[in-house]
């Protein structure tokens, strides 16, 4: 949701968007709509692709956003935290790309 903070101080508001929007039901309908989507062999099989075939696009995606909310004055403690994982997947990727 740090994420989204960005997007609102651009204009854009996350509730308007999907699958954003989504994000925002209550957990009890959450979480039982998320694992109905991703138990979907389509939707697994389009993410599954994505982190194949566009690993570098999804690195730069990460790093972009969080140097717009530094740039931008926004604190994003959960998102910056997952840093490590990030670039700890790309070394043992060993830079290859899709």
């Amino acid at each position: 949701k740090e994420g989204w903070e960005i997007c609102r101080v651009q204009g854009i508001d996350p509730k308007q968007v999907a699958p954003t929007k989504y994000y925002y039901l209550p957990f009890f309908i959450l979480v039982p709509f998320t694992r109905w989507l991703y138990n979907k062999k389509g939707m697994r099989e389009m993410f599954a692709g994505h982190v194949k075939h566009s690993p570098e696009e999804m690195k730069d995606m990460y790093f972009t956003l969080l140097a717009l909310g530094k740039q931008i004055g926004i604190r994003m403690p959960v998102y910056e935290g997952y840093q490590n994982y990030v670039l700890d997947y790309f070394r043992k990727m060993g830079g290859q790309s899709g």
